[in-house]
């Protein structure tokens, strides 16, 4: 959907619509604690029935500010994602999963 990431910075600040879906995490130590799972579910699964769509992980969906992912929970969180996904619809996380770095 985005040819480059400036693209996709530039569609973040103007916030969610029916092709991006944006969500900060909460941590409890080496947990996710937040947003709930099942509310998480639902968010994906209306995001799978858009074609194209994009859903970014570390963004505030209010404020649409950046708030990134740690880098030593990144493997916390595909684990997290990929839990949802196989509990509620026995699929694995689709690719390209990527990872961009703030600059």
């Amino acid at each position: 959907m985005f040819d480059t990431n400036d693209e996709l910075l530039k569609q973040i600040r103007l916030g969610e619509d029916s092709s991006l879906g944006l969500k900060s995490l909460e941590y409890k130590g080496i947990q996710i604690s937040g947003p709930h799972r099942t509310s998480m579910a639902d968010e994906l699964a209306a995001m799978a029935n858009t074609a194209n769509g994009v859903f970014v992980l570390g963004v505030d969906d209010k404020s649409r500010s950046i708030v990134g992912i740690p880098e030593e929970k990144l493997d916390i969180v595909e684990t997290w994602m990929q839990g949802i996904l196989k509990g509620r619809w026995m699929c694995k996380l689709p690719r390209p999963t990527s990872l961009l770095k703030r600059t």
